[in-house]
């Protein structure tokens, strides 16, 4: 089930994108808003993730336990400062997403692997995302 509700998850990094190409102006930028907020959502949330595995195995791992915390803050900070500025935006969320995948507790060989797929998956996403706007900006 969770490489299912994982590769799921993937839809809207596929889908919001190849949307921006196909919508009018006020409808591109709502699905631009989305994905970044869907992007800041899931960056949190996988923090809180790597947070309830280190808990579970008796909080063993205090660097992950502080740094699900720190990445969760910094994705709060980002999107109230830098929501309009793309860029800006976009570097953060890679940033959020890499030092995810790498606070990752490294107890479960499978799961790492789907994180890894996964993870890549996102930021090619994102750059992709990046080319689409500053390509339509010209």
């Amino acid at each position: 089930m969770r490489n299912i509700l994982g590769y799921m998850g993937l839809i809207p990094y596929i889908a919001l994108p190849a949307t921006v190409l196909l919508l009018n102006d006020m409808e591109r930028g709502l699905a631009i808003y989305a994905y970044f907020a869907y992007s800041a959502g899931i960056a949190i949330f996988m923090s809180g993730a790597i947070w309830g595995r280190v808990i579970e195995n008796d909080g063993a791992n205090n660097t992950a336990l502080l740094m699900s915390n720190l990445i969760t803050l910094f994705v709060i900070a980002l999107s109230t400062i830098s929501f309009h500025n793309f860029t800006v935006f976009t570097i953060g969320l890679v940033l959020a997403h890499t030092f995810n995948w790498f606070f990752e507790p490294k107890v479960n060989e499978a799961y790492l692997t789907l994180r890894k797929r996964l993870t890549a998956t996102v930021l090619i996403s994102h750059l992709v995302m990046v080319g689409i706007l500053y390509s339509s900006t010209l």
